[in-house]
């Protein structure tokens, strides 16, 4: 099963792919969500092989993932591989520039169940997939206007 939202951003293409790897950020909005974030590669830069241990408590049940960057195209793609107890999966965000400071981001999740429990989950997310697109779409448009006020503002 895949999961896809698409969104256009008003910046151009170098500057939204710049905000979508602002992993340092990244790490630190977590934080404020009272996640913990271990980076665990030995990776300097921005590059394939970085890898995030995070844990913390979501939805009332303590959670750990893995995260790890495996494809990194600058201003074209970037993709991760998650993996936690019951789940894995990969996400891809792709970046199309669209001319005139306008950027195209798609992104597709594709979960993978690797327990009993975690199959009902998928097939009830399979149940809920167009509003589970909605949500992420949200909160792509969300992300979206926070970039577009960023490049706005200089």
């Amino acid at each position: 099963m895949r999961l896809t939202a698409v969104h256009a951003i008003n910046a151009p293409v170098d500057f939204v792919f710049k905000e979508f790897t602002n992993f340092s950020g990244f790490e630190a909005h977590a934080q404020e969500r009272e996640l913990t974030v271990e980076r665990t590669d030995n990776v300097t830069g921005i590059d394939v092989d970085m890898e995030w241990q995070i844990s913390g408590m979501v939805r009332g049940k303590h959670r750990e993932v893995c995260v790890r960057l495996d494809e990194y195209r600058e201003n074209d793609r970037i993709q991760y591989t998650s993996a936690s107890g019951a789940m894995s999966g990969q996400m891809l965000f792709e970046f199309e520039d669209l001319g005139s400071d306008v950027t195209e981001v798609s992104f597709h999740v594709d979960p993978k169940a690797e327990s009993i429990s975690s199959r009902l989950i998928l097939q009830s997310i399979r149940l809920a997939k167009n509003s589970v697109e909605k949500r992420i779409t949200k909160s792509m448009r969300i992300f979206g206007e926070q970039i577009e006020a960023k490049y706005i503002s200089g």
